[in-house]
């Protein structure tokens, strides 16, 4: 196992305006790169993340592990990125972990004495925050999360304050007004450069001390804490029911809730069998979000003008996996027989 300091991490975000990807040893940020793009524009993620290899003058199969940021953010592009990870991550064999959005902000303000605010824009007039204490004696510095990740209004968060706090994240570039008038001095307004460029630097140091120990690529999952908006319609039917009792069983945070993947993948199943599945059997549940990612990753292909030799291939492979994880949800479905599948 390498040493930390030598070890290579790659992180990538995708939860904000910006793209970014960053290979980091250590505290040290070896290259970096961050891509504006305009709404509704397509990602060439993994372009990025060859030109970020090239420029760092190494290849993915020197990187030790990836980190990647999930969430809370923007829902579509954090599923972009997360599928990105897990796929390179499996397809290189490396190790992955999950940073959330408050530790990479928590991360660029290592020494602050006192309570921190990490704020992230939520759309709707809504924020996604959390509330932590941090101290230290100068070497050792402890945080210690006071309120977990929530979704509020800035007035409502603003309620919640009862010591000078520093606020920092996209959340405060949109509501600084709101939290200086309400809360006056108690208000420490931190204006980042990293809210507009992408945390990826932040999220690759923050990885480079967890790295070696990551999780199985398909273990790490998204932050949402707020459900998303656009679900195919049986998943919207049953968002507060079934499938959310499925997502906790399972360990997930409320709205974690596991997506079709494409409305036709299971035509002609019955729906209550559908349901049966996500309640009782663990290796369907895992599946189902396997090929939401499949399909996530496929998308960000799609997307591109041009692929490589080893994208193609890479591609090729994705769909492979996502018809053989059908072809096993299909069996599961057959075994629970409530009624009998008739496999086409």
């Amino acid at each position: 196992m390498q040493k930390p300091s030598q070890a290579l991490i790659l992180g990538i975000d995708t939860t904000g305006p910006a793209d970014s990807v960053a290979l980091a040893r250590g505290e040290h940020i070896v290259a970096s790169l961050s891509l504006s793009r305009p709404p509704m524009s397509s990602r060439p993620l993994l372009r990025l993340i060859d030109v970020l290899c090239v420029q760092a003058q190494c290849a993915l199969d020197d990187v030790t592990a990836l980190a990647v940021n999930v969430g809370p953010g923007a829902f579509t592009g954090l599923r972009i990125g997360l599928a990105t990870a897990q796929g390179l991550a499996v397809a290189y064999g490396k190790p992955l972990v999950g940073c959330t959005a408050f530790e990479a902000l928590l991360a660029l303000v290592p020494q602050w004495q006192g309570a921190l605010c990490p704020v992230v824009q939520a759309r709707k007039g809504e924020v996604y925050a959390a509330l932590y204490h941090m101290h230290g004696d100068g070497e050792r510095w402890t945080v210690e999360e006071k309120l977990p990740g929530m979704v509020v209004t800035p007035d409502a968060l603003c309620t919640l304050i009862h010591e000078q706090t520093l606020f920092l994240g996209s959340g405060v570039t949109a509501y600084r007004a709101v939290l200086t008038a309400a809360l006056s001095s108690n208000a420490v307004c931190l204006d980042l450069v990293e809210t507009r460029t992408g945390l990826a630097a932040s999220v690759a140091r923050w990885g480079a001390t967890r790295g070696q120990q990551g999780d199985d690529p398909w273990r790490v999952r998204p932050y949402y804490i707020r459900p998303a908006d656009a679900r195919p319609p049986r998943i919207a039917a049953n968002a507060a029911g079934v499938a959310s009792g499925a997502a906790l069983r399972r360990g997930g945070m409320p709205g974690d809730v596991p997506a079709w993947g494409g409305q036709d993948m299971l035509d002609g199943v019955d729906a209550a069998l559908i349901e049966r599945a996500q309640r009782e059997n663990d290796e369907f549940c895992r599946l189902l979000e396997a090929h939401q990612v499949y399909e996530a990753q496929l998308s960000s292909y799609d997307s591109l003008s041009y692929l490589s030799e080893t994208q193609e291939v890479e591609r090729k492979r994705l769909q492979k996996l996502k018809l053989q994880g059908k072809d096993r949800m299909m069996a599961i479905l057959n075994d629970i027989n409530l009624p009998k599948v008739n496999r086409p």
